[in-house]
């Protein structure tokens, strides 16, 4: 009898744990997946921000390009010696900023798409213009400056009164000159709009 419970007794084979994961163990996993979860989003913000900031840019200085074709065109139609009377925007010589306004094909603004507009809603980048003299009669410098807002409001968006003040001419001037437009390397009134500027020098066409 005690043989038989000494083969029982030996035979038993001892107790091992079943596999799996303690609640410890499915804690940490999933703050590690959540941490890489969250750095990738924070990424692709990053990316898309640096997306739009880049196409942003490229647009507004398509625009000034675009203002300073014109004014080259312009600068065409100035052959008679004098102050460029009658010369689309030339004429404004000395006059301080201003805002371009053709009435035809050329507009002051662009949209998300680059595309001219004059519609409030719907114009995202808006141009200033200013003409001074070199010599007199003879040859002046044209500087274009494109303005749009950083959260890409448009000039009917709530809240952007500067940026609004920009793509209205009556209020250009005084809006060009608090956002330190004549000195583009001081900070900005409004931190939402951003710059891009460019120059050319014209002359008078000689007959």
């Amino acid at each position: 009898m005690s043989a038989s419970r000494s083969t029982c007794a030996g035979s038993r084979r001892p107790y091992r744990r079943a596999g799996g994961f303690t609640l410890l163990e499915v804690m940490l996993s999933i703050v590690v997946m959540l941490a890489g979860i969250m750095g990738i989003l924070a990424f692709q913000r990053v990316t898309i921000r640096t997306n739009y900031d880049a196409r942003s840019t490229a647009t507004a200085t398509t625009n000034t390009s675009r203002w300073i074709a014109a004014l080259r065109r312009s600068s065409l139609q100035w052959t008679t010696v004098g102050p460029a009377a009658g010369v689309p925007y030339l004429q404004q010589v000395g006059t301080g900023w201003f805002v371009p306004a053709s009435g035809g094909t050329e507009l002051y603004g662009m949209d998300w798409y680059g595309v001219p507009t004059e519609t409030a809603a719907d114009v995202r980048f808006c141009t200033l213009v200013r003409l001074q003299w070199v010599t007199q009669d003879q040859s002046m410098r044209g500087e274009v400056i494109t303005f749009w807002a950083n959260r890409g409001d448009s000039a009917a968006t709530s809240g952007a009164e500067e940026f609004q003040a920009l793509c209205v001419p009556g209020l250009a001037v005084a809006a060009a000159t608090a956002l330190n437009a004549d000195a583009p390397a001081s900070p900005v009134a409004d931190s939402r709009l951003r710059i891009v500027r460019a120059g050319i020098v014209l002359r008078r066409v000689q007959p």
